[in-house]
């Protein structure tokens, strides 16, 4: 059996180590988050499909998780994407300034999505939610234009006050920041506004049409 919290873990020390054998040599440190991303993945194929993941958490203040076969799928899915992108890391790190930087961001941002999906309350959901985008903020301007970043930070702002609402017009319907009981709680007019919430908030920080302006100022820097 595996643990949730261990996992997490044990990826917040790759990436340490990422970044401190990054600052020696940053191609040496990128190779750590080939095998933090390959770590993740086979360790949520392995315990989440043949064996079994146990999501009691015992250091983390105020954190819960909770288990499915959807939320192991879709994360097992993330970081299989996370570690096909890390074999490109030894080749685009060599030519930033601050390579051990992203190498401790790249892994961190892994260790925010995984959050994400299997966290079962609100206010964690929204802290792991932001760790992504802040993560991955910061990896923007390495080796492109600082304005793409202002730009998207201002997007992303807006998607996580939209998110942020969402949160607390269900919190106010239930009182509770359980994620199942405020979703099922959801009826007529409240329903319809906090959908359309999220959908703006997952719309901006996606960069999904029409909140999509910030993406091309991103990929053309």
């Amino acid at each position: 059996m595996a643990n949730i919290e261990l996992l997490l873990g044990v990826l917040v020390g790759l990436a340490l180590l990422g970044f401190l054998s990054g600052k020696l040599h940053k191609v040496v440190g990128s190779v750590f988050t080939i095998i933090a991303a390959g770590f993740a993945f086979l360790s949520l194929f392995y315990y989440g499909f043949y064996e079994s993941l146990d999501p009691v958490v015992e250091y983390l203040p105020y954190v819960t998780f909770n288990i499915s076969s959807l939320k192991i799928f879709f994360a097992a899915l993330v970081a299989f994407v996370f570690f096909m992108v890390s074999f490109f890391n030894p080749y685009y790190v060599g030519k930033m300034k601050y390579g051990a930087l992203y190498n401790l961001l790249f892994v961190l941002s892994l260790v925010g999505a995984l959050g994400v999906f299997f966290t079962d309350n609100f206010i964690t959901f929204f802290f792991f939610f932001e760790f992504v985008v802040w993560t991955s903020m910061f990896m923007i301007p390495m080796g492109k234009n600082k304005k793409a970043t202002s730009v998207y930070f201002g997007f992303s702002a807006f998607g996580g006050f939209a998110l942020l609402i969402a949160i607390l017009l269900m919190h106010n319907n239930v009182g509770s920041f359980d994620i199942a009981l405020g979703l099922s709680s959801l009826t007529g007019t409240l329903k319809v506004v906090v959908f359309l919430l999220i959908l703006t908030a997952a719309f901006a920080k996606l960069g999904t049409f029409p909140l999509h302006i910030w993406l091309p100022k991103v990929l053309s820097t």
